[in-house]
């Protein structure tokens, strides 16, 4: 059968499935390129993201980061993310508080520029795929999976849904990686 974009964006919204914007619906084929990408297994659990306490899968995870538009070979990032996510340190469950919290990704390592996400003009731009539509994963991750619905767990007056990823100029900085800072060795993919 064909897929009318309409309805299924229609469909999606209706069911508080999006962040409001169009989405890509995900299909099986497309989640399979995205599993394709990950040695882990489609129903891993990667953590457990309030308030909902559902389970962050590596299936979920590529399902999201279809609908984000994100490219396949993310997925290594987009694992990451939940990843971070469902640590304590994290705080997610005052991602839904009055002020909105939003998180800023800072992406370090090789892995930037091998995925094409962009660390000069225009950093904080959405024009970049890489570094708008990570980003968009992950408030949709927050919106599928952690369950923040606006009215719902999510009670923001302020903020934003989300900004492009930065990632760091390594290359062009006369300051260590931030990665380093946080004792990760210079070069690893954080």
């Amino acid at each position: 059968l064909p897929i009318y974009l309409d309805e299924v964006n229609d469909h999606f919204q209706e069911r508080v499935w999006s962040d409001g914007l169009p989405i890509v619906p995900p299909t099986l084929d497309r989640v399979d390129a995205f599993l394709r990408h990950t040695k882990r297994k489609p129903d891993e659990v990667i953590g457990l993201l309030a308030p909902t306490r559902l389970p962050a899968t590596v299936w979920k995870i590529a399902v999201n980061g279809v609908m984000a538009g994100c490219r396949p070979d993310y997925m290594p990032i987009l694992v990451a993310l939940a990843e971070a996510a469902a640590d304590p340190a994290f705080g997610i469950e005052n991602v839904g508080s009055t002020v909105g919290m939003t998180p800023l990704i800072i992406l370090n390592g090789p892995i930037g520029k091998d995925l094409g996400f962009n660390s000069g003009q225009g950093v904080l731009r959405p024009q970049a795929r890489a570094n708008i539509t990570v980003s968009r994963f992950f408030r949709l991750l927050m919106v599928n999976v952690a369950g923040y619905r606006l009215g719902e767990a999510d009670m923001a007056t302020f903020g934003r849904n989300y900004y492009p990823v930065l990632p760091e100029a390594e290359g062009e900085s006369p300051w260590a990686p931030l990665a380093t800072d946080r004792g990760f060795a210079a070069g690893d993919n954080v």
